[in-house]
């Protein structure tokens, strides 16, 4: 797991200089916020700025899932959420609530040239024989249009695609307001339309920055549990486990933090992870219906994330279905 981080930074070198082979083609990199067409889903508490899937952005690359993916959140008109960014590549296209499925179905059946599926984008070609990397720019061979369907409070994306080798799958996704209360959900239906059970796991990465106001010391991230490292990860003093929580104790040094936690149970309950500013009040409260399959935990300067990931293990003719709540809070 040490290693993960090593990719990641990688990772993020690497997007900047990313193959323009990439079909179909994400937008040039310097893209603005204007360029992404949004739906808005407002209520007396909230806006829920979400992506539509099936406009040219630089958010539809290979790796994030390009339905649900929610821009923005602001809450009571002043407090925001999510994470913006000036460079949008910064993190291989992903933004805000940006979801990913961690292993893709087929890669390791194929050699290069073969081509292989990725949840909630389509089909993707292996362009050498190395292992799969998620920083990596598979060329997207087919993405199939996304049927999108609106409500006063929610939107659904669902697409349908069948790959190659009888890997296919219908995936449904819908953003939904809670009524007039400060709660967003995001609530996933996944069926195996193919012939080959589909074995992944699936997770979002939770880009946020509460108020613009930069991570360090004075935020908080705090579980139902009493968390550790899941192995030997370097913090650097930047962070520590104390209690339940992960807290800031220093400033960062130029470089990401990075560190699998380990502590929970099979327990749904313990899936709750709280992201607060101790200073102004303002926070968020993300929870899921499932058990925590892992959970990951990504920082820098501009961003907090953690990243609680669900099992998928669904056989063919079956399906499987999980949400992820958020809850936001603040002292007004």
């Amino acid at each position: 797991m040490e290693r993960y981080c090593l990719l990641l930074l990688a990772a993020c070198a690497f997007t900047a200089c990313r193959s323009a082979k990439t079909s179909p083609q994400p937008v040039a990199p310097g893209t603005q916020e204007s360029d992404a067409q949004m739906t808005v889903l407002e209520n007396k508490r909230l806006k829920v700025e979400i992506i539509d899937p099936n406009q040219q952005s630089a958010f539809r690359g290979p790796r994030f899932e390009w339905s649900g993916m929610v821009w923005q959140i602001t809450l009571d008109g002043k407090h925001t959420f999510c994470r913006t960014p000036a460079a949008p590549h910064a993190i291989n296209d992903g933004v805000g609530l940006a979801e990913e499925a961690s292993e893709p179905l087929g890669f390791d059946e194929i050699n290069q040239g073969g081509e292989f599926v990725k949840l909630g984008i389509g089909v993707l070609q292996k362009h050498n024989n190395e292992p799969y990397g998620f920083w990596k720019p598979y060329p997207i061979v087919s993405a199939p249009k996304f049927d999108v369907r609106r409500t006063a409070r929610s939107v659904t994306h669902t697409q349908i695609v069948r790959g190659p080798r009888d890997w296919a799958y219908r995936y449904s996704k819908t953003v939904a307001l809670v009524g007039d209360e400060p709660t967003l959900t995001l609530t996933h239906e996944l069926e195996n339309i193919g012939k080959k059970p589909i074995k992944t796991s699936q997770y979002d990465h939770n880009f946020m920055i509460l108020d613009k106001k930069p991570i360090g010391q004075g935020y908080t991230v705090c579980l139902r549990f009493h968390p550790a490292a899941d192995g030997n990860f370097d913090l650097r003093g930047i962070v520590e486990f104390t209690d339940s929580c992960v807290t800031y104790r220093s400033v960062f040094d130029g470089k990401p933090v990075f560190v699998a936690i380990k502590g929970f149970t099979a327990a749904a309950e313990q899936n709750s992870i709280a992201v607060q500013d101790q200073q102004s009040g303002t926070g968020v409260e993300i929870t899921g219906d499932f058990p925590l399959a892992k959970l990951h935990f990504f920082t820098t300067p501009e961003m907090i994330c953690p990243e609680p990931f669900v099992a998928l293990n669904i056989e063919p003719g079956q399906k499987q279905q999980w949400t992820r709540t958020y809850t936001f809070r603040s002292r007004r």
